[in-house]
């Protein structure tokens, strides 16, 4: 690492920046003015973009050959020598990390762009109709999440950015009626119609091809979809109470049941594990 590539020596701080305002919201926010709130929570947001350019420019800057950078900063589930179905001896450990690589690069851009765009957009909308501090908890430790599944260097650090992800989403879009989220899975499969420019009669001639194509078999397909979405979906809204805690316990199995497949997978009954 070069002296002159600061940003990528440290965009190991890209998500830590939001994560320290969505901490100061959930325990301080209460006491801090408006003006305050989105001071700390949209100028972590900018600082995280900052730096995260900086790497990705400086990530570009670098030979080719040389753009792949990787960080280990911790172990976070350290387990010592384990027994695969083999028969052989394997270290299992998994790093805490960040990498940066060109496609990781190019993920990086659109949500931090995007993600600094809706963090100066809410605190306008918010001074119009009233702030809270936990929307922009919620909104900071969306960002954290979605930094954690972009830069992660190895699969089960991805997984749990994708399950913040995915509990941020609900939080937010859920906020001020947790109704909304249960009505906002409806939307998920939208149907996007092409509009077609009327003025010639070239373009009526071939917009009336793709039209009958859009409405006769692009509808039916996407119908069909949904139709078969909607069964599937049966026993998932069984389970939609609209209670949080009642979704953060279905997370939590799940990541338990994860976890127990991936270490059986790696071959490791944990009794075979060696002193």
């Amino acid at each position: 690492m070069m002296p002159t590539e600061y940003f990528l020596a440290h965009m190991w701080l890209i998500p830590l920046f939001p994560l320290a305002g969505a901490v100061l919201m959930f325990f301080l926010g209460r006491r801090l003015s408006r003006a305050a709130v989105y001071a700390i929570c949209v100028g972590s947001m900018f600082v995280s973009t900052c730096y995260a350019f900086g790497a990705i420019w400086q990530l570009m800057a670098r030979p080719s050959a040389a753009r792949l950078v990787n960080f280990n900063l911790f172990t976070w589930i350290p387990a010592g020598m384990i027994r695969t179905h083999a028969g052989g001896m394997m270290n299992f450990s998994v790093p805490w990390g960040v990498r940066m690589d060109p496609l990781t690069a190019l993920m990086l851009a659109v949500p931090t762009a995007f993600g600094f765009l809706a963090h100066v957009y809410s605190a306008r909308a918010k001074a119009r109709v009233g702030g809270d501090y936990r929307f922009f908890g919620y909104l900071n430790l969306f960002m954290f999440s979605t930094f954690t599944l972009v830069l992660a260097n190895n699969l089960l650090l991805l997984f749990v950015g994708w399950v913040g992800v995915g509990l941020c989403s609900y939080l937010l879009v859920g906020f001020h009626d947790v109704r909304k989220a249960a009505a906002a899975g409806n939307q998920a499969f939208p149907v996007n119609r092409m509009g077609v420019d009327s003025g010639g009669w070239l373009v009526r001639m071939v917009s009336r091809p793709l039209m009958a194509v859009d409405s006769g078999v692009v509808d039916g397909l996407v119908n069909l979809v949904a139709g078969i979405a909607h069964v599937l979906s049966f026993p998932v809204r069984m389970l939609q109470t609209g209670r949080i805690s009642r979704y953060a316990l279905f997370m939590l199995i799940g990541v338990v049941i994860f976890l127990g497949y991936f270490l059986h997978a790696a071959g490791l009954p944990l009794t075979n594990r060696l002193p």
